[in-house]
């Protein structure tokens, strides 16, 4: 990915990022998964 394709943050943003890992049933398994939410969206 070309740098000027990425998303701008700012300051007041909200980043959230959530791991979780299981183990069980056909192995272990792992997950990620993040979210920004924009300063526009809480203010």
């Amino acid at each position: 990915m070309a740098l000027n394709n990425l998303p701008q943050r700012h300051i007041d943003d909200i980043l959230i990022s959530l791991e979780a890992y299981v183990n069980g049933g056909i192995g272990p398994q792992k997950s990620y998964q993040s979210h920004a939410i924009s300063r526009n969206q809480y203010k």
